[in-house]
């Protein structure tokens, strides 16, 4: 009994065995990846991510200007302006007087009651948080021995998200080193409105409006005709940044609310170059070397001959300097302008800005 049952077990357990060294040891299955997971994060919170590995990026230039780069002139004579006396120029900011003729031929002016009105003085197309100031130096004004000082405070503030700005500039200046003259007032105050139609970290188009109020002294003319007007400024404005070549500019159409006053057609053009690599560390960061071209065109009041009160000629201005990048955040900029067509408002001139970012 005990055989007959032991035999077909023996059997049973080799039929076993042989399936088993057939099929080989058993491996374990490779894991799996895990399916994908949307991404439920904004995109402003994916760029405000803190990132280990990417580098700093240049800060936003900003274009360094010409300022004075617009040169009025009348043709009678005039209380408070520049006066043409035997040869020379002097200024008379109480009128004629008795040594002065009561007429002349020419007069010039540059008006610098008005100060830093142009869009693209100490500006970039790319809207910024930032508090600044400015001081330019103007040596022999109209050829003369006048010297012009000025010094610009001012900030911008951005809003709907960084895509726009507003931004307010006061100026001040000092005419000096010419007969008679020891004038220094606060100038016309602007405000301007900046809209990125596009931008990333690098680059920009954006659109806005300047207005300038006539905070200043009068521009005293003949027959009372004084030009105190406001001027307003439409512009466009680009930056394109590589990270090691940029180039930005700005086209601005002048527009006053008086008559007597000039329309005008600005453009301005900045190329630079980022000297040091964007990962430095220290309190100087990068240095950018920048050529710029400053092209001033009157649409109107273009005779010299007609009995316009104010006049402007074409003027080209070339401004060179250096942008010097702090702590990968703030600019303290540089440069030295000349005009390379006459007649010339100035000699030569000096800048110095610095912008703080916040």
């Amino acid at each position: 009994m005990v055989k007959q049952w032991w035999l077909p077990g023996l059997a049973g357990l080799a039929i076993v065995c042989a399936n088993v060294q057939a099929q080989g040891p058993t491996t374990p299955a490779a894991p799996q990846p895990a399916a994908p997971q949307p991404i439920t994060a904004s995109p402003e919170q994916l760029a405000q991510a803190p990132s280990t590995e990417a580098a700093p990026t240049p800060s936003a230039p900003n274009m360094l200007g010409d300022q004075m780069g617009f040169f009025f002139r009348r043709s009678s004579s005039v209380s408070g302006v520049f006066i043409t006396f035997n040869g020379q120029t002097f200024f008379s900011p109480s009128g004629p007087s008795s040594s002065t003729p009561s007429s002349s031929s020419r007069l010039g002016d540059p008006i610098v009651s008005r100060g830093a009105f142009k869009v693209a003085d100490n500006e970039s197309a790319m809207p910024q948080d930032r508090v600044f100031t400015d001081y330019n130096f103007y040596n022999r004004v109209l050829g003369t021995p006048l010297d012009v000082n000025q010094e610009v405070i001012g900030f911008e503030k951005t809003f709907l998200d960084g895509n726009a700005s507003f931004e307010m500039r006061l100026p001040f200046f000092q005419a000096t080193n010419a007969p008679g003259l020891n004038q220094s007032d606060v100038g016309d105050l602007t405000m301007l409105l900046k809209y990125a139609l596009y931008r990333d970290q690098l680059n920009a188009v954006s659109v806005g409006l300047a207005v300038t109020v006539p905070t200043g002294p009068d521009l005293i003319t003949v027959a009372g005709n004084n030009v105190n007007d406001v001027l307003l400024q439409p512009y466009v404005g680009f930056l394109m940044n590589s990270e090691t070549w940029f180039a930005q500019g700005f086209s601005e159409l002048l527009v006053p609310t008086n008559s007597h006053d000039v329309t005008a057609w600005f453009n301005d053009l900045q190329v630079g170059y980022w000297l040091m690599d964007e990962r430095n560390a220290g309190l100087v960061t990068n240095v950018a070397p920048v050529l710029e071209a400053h092209l001033t065109t009157p649409l109107d009041h273009r005779d010299s001959t007609s009995s316009s009160v104010v006049q402007v000629e074409d003027i080209l201005d070339i401004t060179a300097g250096a942008l010097v990048e702090l702590n990968h955040h703030s600019l303290l900029q540089v440069g030295v302008c000349t005009p390379i067509t006459g007649p010339k408002p100035f000699a030569v001139e000096a800048i110095a800005q610095f912008n703080l970012r916040f």
